[in-house]
C-alpha cells in the first residue's frame, strides 16, 4: 500500500514524535510505500507577526489547503493516516480527502477534538468545561495563560466543529486507551469510528527482560507539575530508607525540596534508559492529569518492571498492576512501601507486565491492528 502520513511537528521532540518516526519506519519494514506530508512549528518565528500567522493558520491555512491537494495528486495514497494538524497544516485540509475519495485514520494522540489545549487540564488542574461544545470556556478561564493563545485555541476548536471538519471528513478516529474512546463518544463523536490502537515500544522485542531487583525507585519522564512530581519528592521524603531516582529534564523547579534519598539523573534515552529501568527495583508514576500513553511506563514494562499508577485516565488499563487515588500521598507512600519491602512480588508482578506489554504493545501487535483498519476502509471505499 502507499500511506501518506501527515503531521506538524512541535518545536520540541517529544513522544508524539516517537510515535510518527516510529510508524513510518514500521510501515516501510513491511513493504509499504510511505509519503509524508510534514510541516513544522520551528518554522514559527517568534516575532509577532509569527504568533499571528500561527494564530491564523491554525484556523484556516489556505496555501496549506492548496498545497495537500496538489500533494495528494502527485503521489496519489492509498490511505491517509493523520496526527497532528496544529498550528500550521489546520483541519481545513481534510475536506481534500474527501473529494479526493481517500479514506482517512486519524490518531487521537490527546484530548484536542473535545479541549482547545488537548490537555483537559488548566491551572487549576483537571478541567473539562469545554466538553459539549463549550470551547469559549478556555478563554473564560485563560487555560493557556495568554489571553490572545486561548483565544486563538477556542477559536479553532470552534470553527472546526462547525465545518464538521472531522466528523464528515474522518473514516476512523485511532485513539490510545478506552477511556480516551468513551470522552469522544459522550462528545457526540460516531462510536464505529473509534477504535482502539494503544501506542506500541519499537524495542520490547530487544529488551532482555531484568533478572535485577534493584535498588531503587524509579521515574522517568517530563519533571513537571502535572506529572505529580511533588508527590513522588513528598513520597521520598516520608520513605527515608529507600533511593529513588528520577529521569528526565526539568529538575531545577524541584531540586529544593528533595530529600537526601531522592536523585535527579538528568534525560536518558535508548542504552541510558534500559539500564536504568533494569537497576531499579520498580518504576512509579504520579501523574495528577488524563495522560494519554507514555511510552517510558511501556519501557519499564519491556524491562520486567512493575510499575505504581495512579488510577486516572488509562493509565490502570495500560499497565493493569497496582494503582492508588490520584494525589493521595498516604496510600502513594503505603504501595511503594509495601511493594519494596516484598520483592518476590515486585518481581512477579514485573514479569506479569512485561508479558502484557509484549503480548499488547509490540510492534507486531500493533502492525497487525493498524494494517487490519487500513485494509477494511480500502476494501469500504
Amino acid at each position: 500500500m502507499k500511506i501518506a502520513i501527515v503531521h506538524n511537528e512541535y518545536g520540541k521532540f517529544s513522544g508524539e514524535e516517537a510515535v510518527v518516526r516510529d510508524q513510518i519506519e514500521l510501515l516501510k519494514s513491511q513493504g509499504h510505500e510511505v509519503v509524508t506530508f510534514i510541516r513544522s512549528s520551528v518554522e514559527i518565528s517568534n516575532m509577532f507577526f509569527g504568533k499571528i500567522q500561527a494564530f491564523l493558520c491554525g484556523i484556516y491555512n489556505p496555501f496549506a489547503v492548496r498545497a495537500f491537494r496538489e500533494f495528494l495528486k502527485q503521489k496519489q495514497p492509498d490511505i491517509i493516516h493523520i496526527h497532528n494538524l496544529f498550528p500550521l497544516i489546520s483541519p481545513a485540509i481534510l475536506p481534500e480527502c474527501k473529494k479526493a475519495g481517500i479514506p482517512v485514520v486519524m490518531t487521537v494522540h490527546n484530548y484536542r477534538l473535545i479541549c482547545p489545549n488537548g490537555l483537559f487540564m488548566n491551572s487549576g488542574g483537571i478541567c473539562e468545561k469545554c466538553s459539549g461544545g463549550k470551547e469559549w470556556n478556555c478563554v473564560k478561564y485563560n487555560c493557556e495563560n495568554s489571553r490572545l493563545k486561548s483565544f486563538g485555541y477556542a477559536l479553532r476548536n470552534r470553527f472546526a466543529r462547525f465545518k464538521r471538519y472531522y466528523l464528515d471528513n474522518v473514516d476512523i478516529f485511532a485513539v490510545l486507551t478506552e477511556f480516551q474512546r468513551q470522552k469522544l463518544i459522550k462528545n457526540n463523536f460516531p462510536e464505529k469510528k473509534i477504535i482502539v490502537l494503544a501506542n506500541m515500544n519499537v524495542d520490547i522485542d530487544k529488551v532482555k527482560k531484568s533478572i535485577n531487583q534493584g535498588d531503587y525507585v524509579a521515574y522517568a519522564g517530563r519533571l513537571s507539575k502535572e506529572k505529580g512530581i511533588d508527590l513522588i519528592i513528598a513520597a521520598a521524603a516520608k520513605l527515608p530508607r529507600i533511593k529513588f531516582k528520577l529521569a528526565g529534564s526539568g529538575a531545577e523547579q524541584f531540586r529544593d525540596n528533595a530529600p537526601a534519598n531522592l536523585e535527579f539523573c538528568g534525560y536518558l534515552s535508548g542504552d541510558e534508559l534500559d539500564d536504568f529501568y533494569s537497576n531499579c527495583r520498580f518504576a512509579v508514576m504520579a501523574s495528577t492529569w488524563y495522560e494519554g500513553f507514555p511510552i517510558t511506563l511501556l519501557d519499564a514494562m519491556a524491562c520486567g518492571k512493575t510499575v505504581i499508577v495512579p488510577d486516572i485516565g488509562g493509565l490502570p488499563e495500560i499497565e493493569g498492576g497496582i494503582t492508588f487515588p490520584p494525589g493521595n500521598i498516604s496510600v502513594f507512600t503505603e504501595k511503594i512501601k509495601e511493594l519494596w519491602d516484598n520483592p518476590e512480588l515486585s518481581k512477579k508482578l514485573g514479569a506479569k507486565g512485561r508479558a502484557r506489554a509484549l503480548k499488547l504493545y509490540s510492534p507486531s501487535a500493533y502492525y497487525s491492528k493498524l494494517i487490519g483498519i487500513y485494509k477494511n476502509l480500502c476494501t469500504i471505499n
